[in-house]
């Protein structure tokens, strides 16, 4: 979602469970939807428009992760109003008497971690156990927008921020991006 999107994390993490308080239909194209979330230190709503039909869209995407979360809504352990649930490899039930936790900023390193392992997803890194930097991502999407033409002042839009030497000196980097 990140990728194909620019969001920074605290934007994607702040999908909720209920996709549809999130999507509006596209006004211009009916297979379309814009899709909506807020950047949580700010309040700034950002916008992503996504092909309804295609099958690894960021609406499909989102929708699926939503079907998995959500049958299992009957369950105690579920955690309402997060979309981003996932059964840590820690046992939470003697501390605190469930068996989701919902990710966040603290522990998306850690779960891209294991992802990354599991998959065995090697990122070229010197770090014995390297993990996908939200960062990163954000400067691989900026990447490949800057590789089909767009300018800076155009990427400093879509990534919402205020300041053109924010994207320019953080972000517009091939050197810093994952290739995933």
């Amino acid at each position: 979602v990140q990728l194909n999107t620019g969001w920074n994390q605290e934007s994607v993490m702040a999908l909720t469970d209920c996709l549809d308080d999130h999507i509006e239909q596209d006004l211009v194209d009916e297979h379309y939807c814009i899709i909506y979330s807020t950047k949580q230190r700010t309040q700034k709503t950002v916008s992503h428009r996504s092909n309804k039909k295609s099958p690894m869209s960021v609406y499909r995407i989102l929708r699926f992760v939503e079907a998995q979360v959500t049958k299992h809504k009957n369950s105690p352990h579920y955690l309402p109003g997060s979309l981003w649930q996932f059964i840590p490899s820690k046992n939470l039930w003697p501390k605190y008497q469930r068996m989701l936790a919902a990710m966040d900023m603290l522990n998306i390193a850690g779960l891209s971690r294991s992802f990354l392992k599991r998959h065995k997803i090697d990122l070229g890194l010197p770090s014995k156990s390297p993990g996908i930097e939200a960062r990163k991502i954000r400067t691989t999407y900026l990447t490949r927008r800057r590789e089909q033409g767009l300018s800076t002042e155009a990427m400093t839009d879509l990534m919402g921020h205020e300041d053109i030497d924010t994207t320019a000196q953080n972000y517009d980097s091939d050197s810093g991006s994952n290739e995933l």
